[in-house]
């Protein structure tokens, strides 16, 4: 047998490298690679060596090896053989080994150095696979401590409203095109319930009875024998067909006689749910590498053409490539082949893309759980045990414990039942034999309902994402429970912050895994509280501090004072006790206070002010007092509060009062920050904000004397404010108080004088309670 020049030379560059390939669909890859690493390259294989090809399916398996045994005029078996679950046809003469996924991982876990294999081949790695993406992984690995001549190489065919209503259009106006050329025509759905439903309809049609036109199916849960009916060519054939596959059809296998596609765009892909520790199959729209493989299923064997049943615009929005599998698939398995490994966190290993941390971390505190691995992630004897069986952690874990009680034919029943059904299967006689029922809850008529626990074995997603149907259950009782569970049934102390009642409460839990089986209030000592308490108040915020209003007075000119001395001169004597540097350190100020408090009442009584203060010392207080005081001195007699929230403190007076002030005081000591006033009507009102007083009489005032003088006429409202005395009276009451004085002391003094005393502001401490 001869091969064509270019994959000569790619199998010569392959053997020399870790590579990829990339090829059009229908190009040859899968059969023309391998056979011309075998038979145009010998020199990069030793003696006796064999080319292992891994295929994701074990229909696409067979039919590779078939299809290159024939290509040498052999039997299957012989030069070129395959491997896939409980199926083998190889003999000792064998050089090329089909295998599928699941036979690679065990032989590279019995035989980490991969004696007696020369090259590996990962066709149609484009599906990024979980198990494909290990494999490489771990062959990569391989390659590095043991076996540098081993070739690694990845094969790819690409570089990265009623659906069956429309698809069935879709299929009659493939029929009827001339592009078609007469040939067949292959659909893809995404699911079996589509492929039967879209099969009932065309059946119906009539234009397809009248031609005679065959309408086949195509899925993994065919017989070997129904698959191959559907793949085989065959010649003697006399009417058109239409083949509704599943994307079992996407990749490496080639159905004779497609000339067109029809394309739903979607597809059921497993997605784990940390949330439940249960994969779900969702539907999904296809990537656009995907839409590009089936598309070139039409073109295979003879031009052709595909039916997309979604627009241009619509395929700009899908992804340019599918997500590998790791990315979202369950790790248990992963996290139990690298235990086996020796690598348990997968560190170190050539990944293409490396399993999200926090997803493996899950999956490898499941397989603590499962008593799989110790608590340095080292396999334990059990997990020896249950990484030899070929099922998910979960599955080897209930044969493995159903032995331990002596019923392992009921255990091993039970794993093949629970194990995700392939398409095609019988979920209503899997439910008898399970001695359960198919359930959707919460129905008030189902049996299940009423039930206090239940096994889920399925769950379906449901429309919002969170409210889940279980689709296969059977009941479950306390009795049950203790009896075959206790070994795993913890008692544990759960402490946490309830922020209804706004306290810390302790429960004393007896739990199944995240099932509470009973529970019962429970005292928590301080270790355990107040951490708990500690990060309720730091997510909460300082707002969430029941902080009274006198000592938050105190601590924001504190807080004011420190960021004014650093601003002015890069340093100050007085902490930081702003709301983010007390939060940002809560453990230091406030845990030594919170001894044997639990709730947001016993906050409140805390002594909030003496905390504060407690933080400096005696001669710092005084220096805030001073630097930062409380409350303002009028020359009327009255005392405003000064507000410390901004940049510069403020206080809110009436007008009249600081009538004839030309200077308002500089707080914050050696920072000199000047205080703002805002200048109220005599109704309390805003008038004007102003830290220069006698800027404002000069320039600002005549507009507001104009404004405010006939509406608030009883007031006084002076032409030359600047040297006008500052009252708190109306015109009345002046008057009258003028005449008591003029009849006292013969004098009266409604300005003051140059040579007289001008009035003043002054700062002073109002004592606060603790």
């Amino acid at each position: 047998m001869t091969l064509c020049k270019p994959w000569t030379s790619t199998a010569a560059w392959c053997c020399r490298y870790a590579c990829g390939r990339q090829a059009p669909p229908g190009a040859g890859k899968t059969t023309a690679v391998p056979l011309a690493l075998l038979l145009h390259q010998p020199q990069y294989l030793r003696q006796g060596q064999r080319i292992v090809v891994l295929e994701p399916r074990r229909v696409a398996a067979k039919a590779a090896a078939r299809r290159m045994a024939a290509l040498l005029g052999e039997p299957v078996g012989r030069s070129v053989g395959y491997r896939v679950k409980l199926e083998s046809r190889v003999s000792s003469a064998t050089r090329i080994e089909v295998v599928t996924e699941g036979i690679l991982l065990r032989r590279l876990q019995q035989d980490p150095s991969l004696e007696g294999v020369g090259a590996l081949l990962l066709d149609e790695f484009h599906e990024r696979g979980l198990d494909a993406d290990t494999s490489l992984a771990l062959a990569l690995d391989c390659q590095a401590w043991a076996r540098p001549d081993l070739s690694a190489v990845l094969m790819s065919s690409q570089k990265r409203g009623e659906l069956e209503r429309a698809a069935a259009d879709a299929v009659l106006k493939a029929l009827a095109s001339p592009a078609a050329a007469a040939g067949d025509v292959l659909c893809f759905m995404p699911g079996l319930a589509e492929i039967r439903r879209l099969q009932q309809l065309l059946q119906q049609d009539s234009a397809i009875r009248k031609a005679g036109i065959a309408v086949q199916q195509l899925h993994g849960g065919l017989s070997p024998q129904q698959q191959d009916e559907v793949i085989r060519p065959n010649r003697s054939r006399q009417h058109r067909r239409v083949v509704i596959a599943t994307p079992i059809a996407e990749s490496s296998i080639t159905i004779d006689g497609v000339t067109a596609v029809v394309d739903s765009g979607l597809a059921r892909a497993p997605c784990y749910s940390p949330a439940t520790g249960i994969s779900r199959l969702l539907t999904q729209r296809i990537s656009q590498d995907s839409a590009e493989q089936r598309r070139g299923r039409a073109g295979r064997t003879q031009p052709g053409v595909c039916y997309r049943l979604w627009g241009a615009d619509d395929h700009e929005q899908l992804l340019p490539c599918s997500l590998p599998e790791i990315a979202s698939a369950d790790l248990a398995p992963l996290a139990l082949q690298l235990a086996s490994w020796g690598s348990p966190d997968g560190k170190g290993l050539a990944w293409l893309d490396p399993p999200e941390p926090q997803a493996l971390a899950d999956a490898r505190q499941l397989l603590l759980e499962l008593a799989a691995v110790d608590e340095k992630g080292s396999l334990t004897a059990t997990g020896r045990r249950m990484a030899a069986l070929p099922a998910h952690p979960r599955f080897a874990h209930v044969v493995l414990r159903a032995q331990q009680l002596g019923v392992v034919e009921l255990g091993c029943l039970l794993a093949a039942l629970l194990k995700p059904a392939p398409a095609g299967f019988d979920q209503v006689g899997a439910s008898r034999v399970l001695l359960g029922r198919v359930v959707t809850l919460p129905s008030a008529g189902d049996p299940l309902a009423g039930q206090q626990y239940i096994a889920a074995a399925e769950l379906q997603a449901g429309r919002d994402g969170r409210n889940d149907r279980v689709v296969l259950g059977a009941s479950l009782t306390q009795a049950a429970i203790q009896a075959y569970l206790r070994d795993e049934i913890q008692e544990r102390l759960l402490v946490f912050w309830a922020s209804a009642s706004k306290q810390v409460v302790a429960k004393q839990q007896r739990v199944l895994g995240s099932l509470v089986l009973s529970e019962q209030a429970a005292k928590a000592d301080d270790e355990r509280a107040l951490p708990v308490l500690l990060k309720a108040l730091a997510t909460g915020g300082y707002s969430s501090l029941p902080v009274p209003a006198a000592a938050e007075a105190w601590r924001a000119r504190a807080a004011w004072l420190h960021a004014a001395e650093t601003a002015a001169t890069g340093s100050s004597s007085v902490p930081d006790l702003s709301a983010a540097a007390l939060m940002g350190d809560l453990g230091s100020w406030l845990l030594p206070h919170l001894a044997g408090c639990r709730s947001r009442a016993q906050l409140q009584k805390l002594p909030w002010l003496d905390i504060f203060k407690g933080q400096m010392d005696w001669a710092t207080q005084q220096h805030v007092d001073e630097a930062a005081p409380s409350h303002l001195q009028l020359p009327t007699g009255s005392t405003a509060a000064l507000d410390y929230c901004g940049a510069q403190p403020t206080a809110a007076v009436k007008m009249q009062e600081v009538l004839g002030l030309a200077d308002t005081p500089l707080l914050g000591g050696h920072a000199c920050v000047a205080l703002v006033l805002e200048l109220l009507s005599p109704a309390g009102r805003p008038l004007q904000v102003t830290a220069n007083l006698a800027s404002f009489w000069a320039e600002s005032y005549q507009a507001v004397k104009k404004e405010m003088k006939g509406r608030y006429p009883k007031h006084i409202w002076p032409d030359d404010p600047a040297n006008t005395a500052p009252t708190k009276l109306t015109k009345k009451q002046m008057a009258a108080a003028g005449a008591e004085s003029s009849s006292n002391s013969g004098s009266k003094a409604s300005s003051h004088s140059a040579g007289g005393k001008a009035p003043s502001l002054t700062v002073l401490n109002k004592k606060s309670r603790r």
